[in-house]
């Protein structure tokens, strides 16, 4: 899958994580591979909508069910909030009376 049809594809996706790059998209079962790096995924995406939060995930904030000290629940996953991503993180949410 091309950075095109990730793009268009990103609403219905619930997080991404490194190795591979998986895309958990929330119509899918299991996740898809594509060999595109999360940093170049962190730039085409809409920076409204996803976020990084760690090193290996970027995370669809429309689909953050909790927050739980620095973790995030995503259907039922917990994904860390790593100490390189918490200020970032927490200033958006404040500004944005996200939750």
């Amino acid at each position: 899958m091309g950075v095109s049809g990730i793009v268009q594809r990103f609403k219905s996706s619930s997080h991404f994580q490194k190795d591979y790059v998986k895309i958990y998209l929330t119509t899918e079962q299991r996740p898809v591979l594509t060999l595109m790096t999360l940093k170049k995924l962190e730039e085409v995406l809409p920076k409204n909508n996803f976020m990084r939060v760690h090193r290996s995930y970027i995370v669809a904030l429309d689909k953050i069910e909790q927050i739980e000290r620095n973790q995030l629940i995503i259907n039922n996953k917990r994904i860390d909030i790593s100490e390189a991503y918490r200020d970032h993180f927490r200033k958006f949410m404040d500004d944005n009376q996200f939750l």
